[in-house]
């Protein structure tokens, strides 16, 4: 049953295991659907320096900002991560 495994790893510390789990969290897969769940296991593995995890935290909650008068888009992450686009 993997999201036990992952679980399990995951209360141990192993910065993989953290983001997975929070993947499936996030998609309940396997495991009731908690985007709050996911929130906390992917800042745990960010924290760690999981590259995924930062980015799957970038982008759970993002409001987009359409700069006035411009073409250029920023997207805000409510976890302080801003990302600019430019067309």
């Amino acid at each position: 049953h993997p999201p036990l495994w992952f679980e399990k790893s995951a209360r141990k510390g192993h910065a993989h295991a953290q983001g997975a789990l929070g993947t499936l969290y996030y998609e309940g897969h396997g495991v009731p659907k908690s985007k709050e769940r996911a929130i906390e296991l992917y800042k745990q593995s960010a924290a760690q320096g999981n590259v995924i995890s930062c980015y799957n935290l970038a982008f759970v909650d993002i409001s987009v900002v359409v700069l006035a008068g411009s073409t250029t888009t920023l997207l805000k992450s409510t976890h302080g991560l801003t990302f600019m686009i430019i067309p």
